[in-house]
């Protein structure tokens, strides 16, 4: 990350530290707490930051935060564990914000696992299981295992090189299978039907 997006990342948020201010320690805290989910959105499951103040005699401080990235680790593979009720095709199709698989997903940022990434398609998971007569599934969190990965390069000259990569495992459990045999509706229900269909009748 470069310094115009760190300030314009916390700009968005609220919490840039302005010059002239009194000086606040927890916003000041969370400015690099907001810093480091920056970092890891982009693949560094592992940041370090350190935040350095020096006070100065006419009564200023100056902050400084140093950032260490750490290893870029991106998704390689996702796998479901428990009664998955469904394929892992179809599950693995429901997720948007983790899908290492798809078009371009390191430009895109789908290979990434964050909190917030794995909340939403944890949602979106849910919603599809509910949709596919399980309404009683459930989903825990993901749990991450990093492993070693061989990848061939040619430029600038041919060449291996081994990257650590995320094994991504969701715990689910998808419950009873329902699904409708039979629909009744009700004397009251149909009269009410019949009184709006003669209302509308009439109005036109």
């Amino acid at each position: 990350l470069s310094r115009e997006q760190i300030e314009k990342i916390l700009d968005e948020k609220g919490i840039a530290p302005r010059t002239g201010e009194p000086a606040n320690d927890a916003e000041l805290y969370r400015a690099g707490l907001v810093i480091l989910d920056a970092v890891r959105q982009l693949g560094h499951p592992r940041p370090r930051i350190q935040m350095e103040k020096r006070e100065s005699a006419n009564g200023t401080v100056e902050v400084r935060y140093a950032i260490n990235d750490g290893p870029k680790i991106t998704v390689g593979r996702i796998a479901f564990k428990g009664n998955a009720g469904l394929t892992e095709k179809e599950l693995r199709s429901a997720m948007k914000e983790i899908a290492p698989g798809g078009w371009f997903a390191g430009l895109r940022g789908k290979n990434v696992f964050t909190e917030e990434t794995f909340e939403n398609d944890r949602a979106r998971l849910l919603d599809y299981y509910q949709s596919h007569g399980y309404p009683d599934a459930r989903i825990g969190w993901a749990a991450t295992l990093e492993y070693g990965e061989s990848l061939r390069r040619w430029l600038p000259w041919p060449r291996r090189e081994r990257n650590l990569r995320q094994a991504v495992t969701i715990p689910v459990e998808a419950g009873r299978f329902y699904r409708f045999s039979e629909m009744r509706v009700g004397e009251e229900l149909r009269a009410q039907a019949r009184s709006q269909n003669m209302n509308a009748a009439l109005s036109g």
